[in-house]
């Protein structure tokens, strides 16, 4: 049997174009539904692994962004002359990396 899928299946239409081109293929209804059973299922974990990678993401930039944050200040307080301005770069350094 070739299960190959030209497309993802987006919604329930795509889902019932493929049942029914197996359906040409195979004359067991229960055959079907277990095939079109387990497309739903790789698709919902597809569609989890997408929702993980996603918030994974979103950690790492904001990661990232404190990464910067953090080597600004580190600049900042290395470039300055000023000991009242080293002392507040110092502090928002430190607020930063607890």
């Amino acid at each position: 049997m070739d299960l190959r899928i030209p497309k993802i299946p987006k919604n329930e239409d795509d889902l019932n174009e493929i049942s029914n081109q197996l359906g040409h293929e195979h004359d067991n209804p229960e055959d079907l539904e277990h095939i079109v059973a387990e497309l739903i299922g790789e698709l919902q974990s597809i569609e989890n692994r997408l929702t993980q990678s996603e918030t994974d993401a979103k950690k790492l930039k904001e990661e990232i962004s404190k990464i910067y944050l953090v080597l600004s200040k580190m600049i900042l307080l290395i470039s300055s002359n000023n000991e009242e301005d080293k002392i507040k770069n110092l502090k928002d350094l430190l607020s930063l990396l607890r």
